[in-house]
């Protein structure tokens, strides 16, 4: 994570709220098997730097931050409640990034569909630009 700030900030202070995120984030990968009370394996260090790629890509383009949480099958969720009615949600394993994009409160789903995780310039261009960045 230090690396990742590094590359953010320099040699300036980071924010206080990107920080957070970094550690919540770094925290996952402290969770032991069965953390959820069930069977719940250890979230994926794969799937854990892939989540902070995808920060650093967020905070590098200036958008809104995601909150994150691990995911009972070992991987990360970063979910954005953008302004107005619209939810991003990425679920992220070893080998890709599952996209839902949905308006809340309506049975429609906008998009979703699934991109490798090693395509992350993929994931920045149609998901983060599209619906992070972007003001729909």
């Amino acid at each position: 994570m230090v690396e990742v700030l590094r590359r953010l900030f320099g040699s300036s202070t980071p924010d206080p709220a990107v920080r957070r995120l970094l550690d919540e984030i770094e925290a996952f990968r402290t969770l032991p098997a069965g953390w959820n009370s069930y069977r719940a394996p250890q979230i994926s260090r794969v799937a854990i730097d892939t989540a902070l790629a995808l920060v650093e890509i967020v905070v590098r383009r200036h958008a809104q931050l995601p909150s994150a949480a691990p995911m009972p099958f070992g991987g990360v969720s970063l979910t954005w409640d953008r302004p107005g009615d619209l939810e991003v949600q990425l679920l992220i394993d070893d080998e890709s990034v599952d996209y839902n994009v949905a308006r809340r409160g309506h049975p429609k789903v906008l998009e979703q569909g699934s991109i490798k995780a090693s395509e992350m310039e993929q994931v920045e261009r149609k998901l983060i630009d599209r619906y992070v960045v972007n003001k729909l």
